[in-house]
């Protein structure tokens, strides 16, 4: 039979199922191409060498002795929705938006775990210079490319230079169908339940914390166990305008987390605070070393307890401070910190800052049950009034 005429006896109702059946079948085999090429085999893809890839999210390296500090924003120098750079920086930084300003980053020697050092750049990129880091850098799938393929050679984002063959070869992307290889917003999310918590503890009993004498005061922990809290506010510790030289003393492997509360308190507070850490002088020697000692800034006077900013917040702006600083609702202007930075954005104020990782507790401690008489009590609802949260002014 001849085929024109088998075509025109085939009804038109018929002719549109077909075409139906067409389009569901490729729309079927598209969407198991992509699954393959994303979640399934890999997330991300090098730039230089394709056949290259990284077939899971990021996991966390910097393992703590439990889960009361568990995020992956620990691995990380700075951490942040946005970051802006105006100084050298040594250590890795993961963030949705970095404006660079062609300030290199990155540190050249291992942390104190021996692993690699990572970076994350999820949507904008503008202005980089180079990066130092001996681990893998990850970019978010919108984030544009240069690659000058016979030198092997990449720049990222806008207005910045080509990196060198070595740093190129580490560099990769997202696929356009797969998951974040680092949900920063939701980490962020998760810190500011950390955060919350960690404010509620009490002052341990072998932390003191002395009066000022002249521009000098100190922190000394006296216990032997792994973990330590201090609660103040702001006022107790700076004063703002003036430089306060803050001298903190605690055993090696201990954690000492100070709870800052920011409540009616200046936001450039704890711009003129300087810390000093158990004789540690400014500088990248610290790289190599753990860090114990951690800033909570939290504001008691909202509901969910968070220090938040509608401008940046100077902390230890002066001159260098060192531990790391958890304000993840916050801006932080910072200065010479030696840890690292956990904020909703970041402003490097000039100084050149340095890696100095925040290690929590080594060994869990099991609570210690004591023996009691007392009859148990009925938990009463309270009847306190939440309050709306307000940014600090």
């Amino acid at each position: 039979m001849n085929l024109k005429i088998m075509k025109r006896k085939i009804p038109t109702k018929v002719k549109r199922i077909l075409a139906i059946i067409t389009a569901l079948l490729l729309i079927i085999a598209l969407n198991m191409g992509s699954a393959k090429a994303g979640a399934g085999n890999y997330l991300a893809y090098n730039l230089i060498d394709k056949s290259k890839s990284l077939n899971t999210a990021y996991t966390l390296q910097n393992h703590f002795g439990g889960t009361a500090y568990s995020s992956p924003a620990f691995d990380f120098h700075i951490f942040a929705e946005e970051v802006t750079l105006g100084g050298h920086t040594n250590g890795n930084i993961a963030a949705n938006q970095l404006y660079a300003n062609t300030h290199t980053f990155g540190a050249k020697q291992n942390n104190h775990l021996g692993k690699r050092e990572d970076n994350y750049i999820g949507q904008y990129a503008e202005a980089l210079s180079n990066i130092n880091s001996n681990g893998n850098i990850v970019l978010g799938k919108t984030i544009t490319t240069n690659i000058s393929k016979q030198e092997g050679r990449i720049s990222i984002g806008r207005n910045s230079n080509f990196f060198d063959q070595q740093t190129s070869a580490k560099i990769y992307q997202e696929t356009n169908s797969s998951t974040p290889y680092l949900n920063i917003a939701a980490e962020l999310s998760n810190l500011r339940n950390i955060s919350s918590n960690l404010s509620k503890l009490k002052t341990s009993e072998d932390v003191t914390l002395s009066k000022v004498s002249g521009e000098h005061q100190s922190i000394t922990v006296s216990g032997s166990g792994k973990n330590h809290y201090l609660n103040v506010t702001a006022s107790e510790i700076s004063t703002g305008n003036q430089k306060r030289i803050l001298n903190i003393s605690m055993p090696a492997s201990t954690t000492l987390i100070i709870n800052v509360d920011m409540k009616d308190a200046s936001i450039h507070s704890l711009a003129n605070l300087v810390t000093c850490l158990n004789g540690y002088s400014n500088g990248e020697q610290v790289i190599s070393d753990a860090c114990g000692l951690m800033w909570n800034l939290y504001d008691s006077g909202n509901a969910n307890r968070q220090f938040v900013t509608n401008d940046y917040a100077c902390v230890g702006c002066s001159d260098y401070f060192f531990g790391t600083i958890l304000a993840p609702s916050a801006q932080i202007r910072y200065g010479a910190v030696n840890g690292s930075i956990i904020a909703k954005k970041t402003y490097q104020d000039g100084k050149e800052s340095h890696r100095f990782d925040f290690t929590g507790y080594t060994d869990p401690e099991p609570p210690t049950e004591e023996p009691t008489s007392e009859k148990p009590t009925t938990e009463q609802p309270t009847s306190e009034k939440q309050t709306t949260e307000q940014p600090t002014s």
